[in-house]
């Protein structure tokens, strides 16, 4: 005799012998052998049930032919589980195509840990769970939605009446539950994680070690319901993987943007917030993840997802971060949006601060702040606000966007664009002194090997703000809508950090004075806390609305964070004069230069003269008429001709401030071509001067036969 085991699942269904030739069942029939009958089953303490739409919950639920009808009484008849109270045991369930959830109308897979409110006496429904570890998988037959891409079993669990009977609903659960191959439809909320039984979202039912795979879900969609998982509560340690989830955009109150619209939403409003949640190849449609940080932020981290609409109407961002601060970390992949509607929708979107999520790969656009690696080009190039206009950073169709002092360290000759309203001598520099005593001391080292400096100090904890505009309020403002303000100074901190910051040390101040309405503000402090090296600090507000007003740049220290400062500069740009994209480019590439450096010059920086070997000027004079036309040159030689004791020189490089050094030289003869007196003793002096027309030369005495050569060279 020999014996062939057939198994299906990885459990034995029969044992089947083989005598003399023909098959058949040792000691006769199964039914007519309980021995045999048992065989085939698994022990009950092995924790394995089998729940079907034919089943019974009468049955053992040890077999597909003894199969339960719920999965709420598997649950129970797992090791640990009892009646009473109602709790789960630990094993794993495995369920055919249509079966129920519970044998109550309208609830689900309801679970709840120690701390939910209702766990001494739950709800009807729920299941207590004191540490049960849980494997819940279908036996996937079906194709569920939507755009379901593996096969799945769909699960007859919650109501759709209203919001509060889902589907699967986990409260304070913290050990390993799993969700395998399942599809729940039309619930108002199909899978709610992290929610008191009471409804409660504040923290006390956080949810950790979930598992989500190969599940679809598809709330209700009418007015109401809505979203499709719904994770709050303060949970943690939650993976979805090949997740098919709808949402409600289409239907919700509050329409695409609101919170029932999202197929996922992660909410941290009134909680810690969710982190440390992973998914991975999702299919949504009608709704995308919707990331709300809690107190304590949050993490997403999310791998090839798409988010399809119907080419009619409109959906939110497939990936949304409502804000974003430093206790908030993400990394998605990626991400695809798929027949959007009318309105253009990003594919991933971040309405809070930098750095925001690193975006590693994003079909249709990235809008607000990112890290970003690349991005769909086609869209990308068709873009009318600049990466850096959005606090971005990273690589866009061939460009590298991000910050570097490199360029401002090398201390090089600067284009002036517009005046320069601080004041880079730090004698003059004032500080609030609010409480104890403030000290500025000027002579200080600089970046550029000077001394051109100051630090301050204070003898109390309380921050001080140091104005690098001297006084406060010696820099009027008349602020109109579209005007830009833009400021920036070289900082150091003996201690590294800032007072009230680690990187920041810098901010815009009224001196009491009323405050514009900005339409966009953005700053850039230091990028690490750092061991005391200098940095460059900084701001770019666009002006929404205001009355006249005066602004400072100001630096911000205590007596535990003394500060040095060098080289402010803080410029208001008129509407008109420059474009955001532009001013943005500006902002981000500015460098210090000296307070007394008028616009269009190049200028150094400030307290380091320029020293050169020698130099060249590329535009320079040769006129032999009176008066001398010499358009803008600075440079060049003219002649007083004979009997002529003065003449003029055109020259618009002329200001009422300009140095204007004039000389006889007696050998410009060729660069003239004529003859050039060779009279000596002739004194000049320049006698008048039109600020960008002309200036006016006077000898001495005159020439009588040749002209008198004249160099001359202008210094503004």
């Amino acid at each position: 005799m020999r014996r062939v085991l057939l198994a299906s699942c990885g459990l034995l269904l029969a044992s089947v012998y083989f005598i003399g030739g023909k098959s058949g069942s040792a000691g006769g029939g199964l039914d007519e052998n309980p021995r045999l009958r048992s065989a085939i089953k698994p022990d009950r303490d092995d924790g394995v049930r089998f729940i079907s739409p034919r089943g019974s919950d009468s049955n053992d639920g040890l077999s597909w032919g003894s199969a339960m009808a719920t999965v709420y009484e598997a649950l129970i008849s797992l090791p640990g589980g009892s009646r009473k109270p109602p709790s789960a045991g630990s094993g794993t369930v495995y369920l055919a195509d249509g079966a129920k959830a519970s044998p109550i109308s309208g609830a689900g897979v309801w679970i709840m840990g120690p701390k939910d409110p209702n766990y001494q006496s739950p709800p009807p429904g729920w299941l207590r769970s004191n540490g049960a570890a849980l494997r819940i998988e279908g036996v996937g037959r079906g194709n569920y939605g939507p755009n379901g891409h593996r096969v799945r079993s769909k699960l007859e669990a919650g109501g759709n009446r209203d919001t509060k009977h889902p589907g699967i609903w986990l409260s304070q659960t913290q050990s390993p539950i799993e969700f395998l191959n399942l599809a729940i439809s039309y619930p108002g909320r199909p899978i709610v994680i992290g929610e008191c039984s009471n409804q409660s979202r504040a923290g006390l039912c956080g949810v950790s070690s979930v598992t989500l795979e190969n599940v679809s879900v598809l709330p209700m969609g009418v007015l109401g319901m809505g979203p499709g998982i719904d994770i709050t509560g303060g949970s943690f340690w939650l993976f979805l993987r090949d997740i098919s989830a709808g949402g409600n955009a289409y239907h919700a109150a509050g329409g695409r943007t609101a919170n029932a619209a999202a197929a996922i939403l992660i909410d941290g409003s009134g909680n810690p917030g969710n982190g440390l949640i992973q998914m991975r190849d999702m299919n949504l449609a009608g709704g995308g993840v919707k990331f709300i940080p809690g107190v304590n932020g949050g993490s997403l981290y999310v791998e090839n997802l798409t988010e399809e609409g119907d080419f009619v109407q409109s959906i939110p961002p497939a990936v949304w971060f409502t804000d974003y601060s430093g206790f908030v970390d993400a990394f998605v992949s990626n991400i695809q949006i798929a027949d959007p509607g009318p309105t253009a929708t990003p594919a991933v979107l971040n309405d809070g601060g930098g750095p925001g999520p690193l975006v590693a790969g994003a079909v249709a656009v990235v809008e607000g702040p990112a890290v970003v690696l690349s991005e769909y080009n086609n869209t990308l190039r068709n873009e009318r606000i600049s990466p850096l206009l959005q606090n971005q950073s990273g690589f866009f169709n061939g460009y590298v966007v991000g910050e570097s002092d490199v360029a401002r360290r090398l201390g090089t000759m600067v284009a002036v664009r517009f005046p320069n309203k601080a004041n880079t001598d730090p004698r003059t520099w004032t500080t609030t002194g609010s409480a104890g005593k403030t000290s500025v001391s000027p002579g200080q080292p600089d970046p550029f090997g000077g001394v051109e400096a100051g630090a301050v100090s204070a003898t109390t904890d309380t921050q001080e703000a140091l104005f690098l505009t001297g006084s406060c309020s010696v820099s009027e403002f008349t602020p109109h809508a579209g005007d830009w303000i833009v400021g920036g100074v070289w900082v150091k901190s003996l201690k590294g950090g800032y007072s009230g910051s680690p990187t920041n040390a810098i901010s815009l101040t009224y001196c009491g004075n009323p405050s514009p309405s900005y339409s966009f503000s953005t700053s850039r402090g230091g990028q690490i806390w750092g061991d005391g090296q200098w940095q460059w600090h900084w701001i770019a507000n666009k002006v929404k609305s205001g009355q006249k007003t005066t602004v400072s740049l100001a630096a911000h220290f205590s007596r535990q964070q003394p500060l040095t400062a060098y080289g402010p500069v803080l410029y208001f740009i008129p509407q008109g004069t420059a474009s955001d994209n532009e001013v943005m480019e500006f902002a981000s590439s500015a460098a210090s230069i000296d307070s007394a450096c008028p616009p269009g010059t190049i200028c150094n920086v400030a307290g380091h003269p320029l020293v050169a070997s020698a130099f060249g000027i590329l535009r320079k004079c040769a006129a032999k008429t009176s008066p001398a036309v010499c358009g803008s040159a600075a440079a060049g030689a003219f002649v007083i001709p004979p009997r002529a004791v003065s003449t003029t020189v055109q020259t618009s490089a002329v200001t009422a401030s300009s140095l204007i050094f004039v000389e006889q030289d007696s050998s410009l003869g060729a660069t003239l071509g004529l003859n050039c007196s060779a009279k000596a003793g002739v004194t000049l002096r320049v006698s008048e001067r039109v600020a960008g027309s002309s200036f006016s030369v006077t000898a001495s005495s005159t020439a009588v036969d040749d002209p008198i050569c004249v160099s001359y060279l202008i210094l503004n």
